[in-house]
């Protein structure tokens, strides 16, 4: 009797935790969509893509946000698989201080050990999710330093055209200053 609820317990651990990376996953895929639909390109400027001041502290604000809910999830599933493994290791134990009983008792032994290896498989599924989530987290991460980096080397060059046409603006006035003075002369 003990045995069918311990089994119950951790096959429900286990599928909670799946569902629980999937999740995970699926949450930076929509990130990556939502910074697509704002960025733009640039009307002056082929090659650059533009972003509005207010989306850029949104998705920063929102990046945050996702990567501390995601380390509150990785957490609470390090916990899930860490209380899989203590009751995993609590229900070794039990079996192994039951007594030996005859061979024919030997063949129902084949259910703890399915029930171990199917664990151990959704056991690396989840992992296997996290580890997928971290990899979008990372790549997500890339994108923004990418877009950051494009963002001041963009400024960089407008500011620096800023410049040079109000140079060029300022030595035109003054060349027809001069030449109104020389005409008048």
């Amino acid at each position: 009797m003990l045995k069918v609820k311990i089994s119950k317990i951790l096959t429900f651990l286990v599928l909670v935790s799946v569902f629980y990376a999937n999740g995970i996953a699926m949450g930076t895929s929509s990130l990556i969509g939502d910074i697509e639909l704002k960025i733009k390109p640039a009307s002056n400027s082929e090659g650059f893509l533009v972003m509005e001041k207010q989306d850029w502290e949104s998705f920063k604000i929102r990046l945050e946000n996702d990567l501390s809910q995601f380390s509150k999830k990785q957490d609470s599933l390090n916990r899930i698989i860490r209380q899989q493994s203590d009751s995993l290791m609590r229900w070794k134990t039990i079996r192994t201080v039951e007594p030996i009983v005859e061979s024919s008792s030997r063949q129902s032994n084949v259910f703890p050990w399915t029930l171990c290896i199917i664990l151990v498989i959704l056991g690396l599924i989840a992992l296997s999710y996290i580890f997928n989530a971290n990899n979008k987290i990372h790549d997500t991460k890339e994108r923004y330093q990418n877009l950051e980096d494009q963002y001041e080397s963009s400024k960089r060059h407008w500011i620096d055209k800023e410049r040079q046409f109000k140079r060029m603006l300022i030595d035109l006035n003054n060349r027809i200053e001069e030449l109104e003075q020389d005409s008048t002369e």
